[in-house]
């Protein structure tokens, strides 16, 4: 279910399938994980995402809250994915292609990434520090972020 989950994670999110069929085809716990893992979307389930704002902070904040372990691996896995994709394509431009519009987190898109990032380790290092992924998370975020 894990891998399952693992593997659909941004499924809502990025394709026109829904949390019901994700259950119907999978089961309810896939379904389950799958939302746990997944950014909220607009009011009535529109497909339009909310802000960058609005939806780090959501994820931050559920992360935050939680306690289902399983969520929270899939989190990490994700999130060590995209900064080891980020440290390996990446270069010094490579923050422009983000969000770069100045807020509380920051006010440059390296700025805002790095908030968000380096608070997720926080988390994942308070919620499951046993989990392997964890340390090579905070490992590539240290190196990346500083």
């Amino acid at each position: 279910e894990v891998v399952a989950a693992g593997l659909l994670h941004d499924t809502v999110e990025d394709t026109e399938t829904s949390l019901d069929e994700i259950q119907l085809y999978f089961n309810s716990r896939v379904a389950e994980l799958v939302a746990g893992c997944s950014e909220p979307l607009l009011p009535g389930g529109g497909k339009v995402k909310r802000s960058w704002d609005e939806r780090k902070l959501h994820t931050v904040e559920y992360l935050k809250s939680i306690s289902d372990a399983e969520v929270l691996m899939i989190a990490v896995a994700d999130k060590l994915d995209n900064v080891l994709d980020t440290e390996e394509h990446g270069g010094p431009d490579c923050w422009d292609k983000f969000n770069s519009e100045p807020s509380a987190f920051g006010a440059t898109s390296f700025e805002k990434q790095a908030w968000y990032y380096c608070t997720l380790a926080e988390i994942f290092q308070a919620k499951i520090p046993e989990f392997s992924l964890v340390s090579e998370y905070v490992d590539a975020v240290k190196r990346i972020f500083g």
